[in-house]
Order: C-alpha cells, then sequence, then structure tokens
C-alpha cells in the first residue's frame, strides 16, 4: 500500500525513505509476497536507476531481500531489475554494489532469472567459496589503485606488483 505508494510517486525524501522501510521490511516472507502483490517492484527499479544514493541503495536491498524467495525472482527479473542492479554494481556507491550484489546473487540462483543475467552479460563461472555476484564484482571492476602515499614510496618494481604487471627482467637476470 502506501509505502509502496510513496516509492513511486512521493517527493524525492519520501521515496528514500519508504525505500529504507521497504528495503527493512521485505526481510520477512509475508510481508514479501505483500510488497510484490501490491506491485512494490516496478517503484525500487525505478529509484535503484534514479533515485538519491541513499534510495538507490535501499531499494537495492529491498530487491535482495524480495529475491530471496524463489517465487518473486520473475517478479524482479519482468520487473527490469537486472541491468540497474548490474549498473549500481560496477559504478555504485559501497553500499549500493553490496545491496545489488546480493540481489544478484539471489536472482543467479534460480535457473530462469539465471538465464536473463546472462543474457544481461553479467554472468560467469562461480566459484564454491564465494557467493556469485561479489565474484562478478571482482571480475568486472578493474583492480583499485595503489594508494598514492604507497605508489610513491615504492621502487618502480614494487609499483609495478602492486599495480598487478609483472616487473620486466633485465638482459643479465635472463642470462644473456
Amino acid at each position: 500500500g502506501v509505502l509502496v505508494a510513496l516509492a513511486g510517486e512521493g517527493t524525492p525524501g519520501q521515496r528514500e525513505e519508504a525505500a529504507g522501510a521497504l528495503s527493512n521490511l521485505a526481510r520477512e516472507p509475508e510481508i514479501q509476497t505483500l510488497i510484490v502483490a501490491a506491485d512494490g517492484v516496478a517503484p525500487l527499479v525505478f529509484l535503484a536507476e534514479n533515485g538519491s544514493e541513499a534510495a538507490a541503495a535501499s531499494a537495492a536491498g529491498a530487491l535482495r531481500n524480495l529475491a530471496c524467495e524463489s517465487a518473486h525472482r520473475k517478479a524482479i527479473a519482468a520487473a527490469g531489475a537486472i541491468s540497474p542492479l548490474i549498473e549500481l554494481m560496477r559504478n555504485g556507491s559501497e553500499a549500493q554494489r553490496l545491496n545489488a550484489s546480493g540481489a544478484l546473487d539471489n536472482l543467479l540462483a534460480d535457473k530462469e532469472t539465471k538465464k536473463l543475467v546472462k543474457k544481461a552479460g553479467c554472468a560467469s563461472r562461480s566459484h564454491k567459496r564465494a557467493p556469485r555476484a561479489r565474484l562478478l564484482l571482482l571480475l568486472l571492476l578493474p583492480p583499485p589503485p595503489p594508494p598514492p602515499a604507497l605508489a610513491a614510496a615504492t621502487s618502480p618494481t614494487c609499483a609495478r606488483l602492486i599495480a598487478g604487471t609483472r616487473p620486466r627482467r633485465s638482459a643479465e637476470a635472463r642470462g644473456g
């Protein structure tokens, strides 16, 4: 009801608060069903894509919680959530990335929605020890640059190691 309406049609502040409340409430399976039945997925997808930083993070959190239930995954995918979640996972704030990766991880647990995620260009091989979407996040994002102070205080060889490139061996070291 009211929270879904505010998430979709309220002021920016109301949308942010409603998304946060829906994220918290969506932890309960009975409430998840009510949110989906009240057409609450579409406003959450809209906020994940177009909301403020906090609203997008909360909307992604609500989608993560809703996607815990297999029955809701199709509705989330059908509402167009996959692309905005991928975008948040790639370029969002820390909270947005964590919530989006959790939502995608839950969507990857279902065969049908997994196909849609693959189609959107996000799927990769999963690893048994790492949640699938967090592994995807690691694979999609370039490694962070070293802190400037560390980079400035290291030798060129160490700087290349920190950056993830291999140091070049001199001709003398190669035996020639």
